[in-house]
């Protein structure tokens, strides 16, 4: 019940920041294979999907280090609050415009339908850590900030470098 109303909740702020439910082209895709486009952050999954598992597999430890006591319900709930707050975060104005002027292509801010997809992928990211050893969960997220900086010349580290410094971005070949 927990998770519905989070997931709800998320949905509810994303529609007050004026967010489309779903891709305004009209379809829902599995996948949207560019950093650009119409579909970028729109349908149920892209190569920004791949980031928010890693942020899951970051978030396990974490949390298993601030309160290795809870179970793993409430820990599942408390991984999804967190990509939940993220979502509204990046869908802020403020962060729009930060990430729309240093970004690969034009940042059309996320669907709710991929906002809620993204929750899902770091919720799977924090269930896959749980899974693995520390080492293993910290090589796939190494492999999956790699695969991203090539395949869209973005990533976590990228990112993070525009939200301090908005004319970061890497150099096209």
């Amino acid at each position: 019940m927990g998770a519905l109303l989070i997931f709800a909740a998320t949905a509810f702020g994303l529609h007050l920041l004026g967010r489309n439910l779903v891709c305004g082209c009209g379809e829902i895709l599995i996948w949207w294979d560019e950093a650009e486009g119409i579909g970028n952050s729109q349908n149920l999954s892209d190569w920004y999907s791949l980031l928010h598992f890693g942020h899951g597999i970051l978030t396990w430890p974490l949390l298993r280090w601030l309160a290795p006591q809870w179970p793993l319900g409430k820990s599942c709930l408390v991984a999804l609050f967190m990509g939940s707050g993220w979502e509204l975060v990046e869908n802020t104005p403020f962060m729009i415009a930060r990430f729309g002027d240093s970004g690969p292509g034009d940042y059309p801010c996320d669907s709710i339908l991929n906002a809620l997809s993204d929750m899902s992928f770091g919720l799977a990211g924090f269930l896959f850590a749980r899974k693995v050893r520390l080492r293993a969960g910290l090589a796939a997220l190494v492999a999956i900030e790699l695969t991203v900086t090539v395949a869209i010349r973005d990533g976590f580290v990228l990112g993070a470098a525009r939200l301090i410094a908005p004319s970061v971005v890497l150099a096209e070949e």
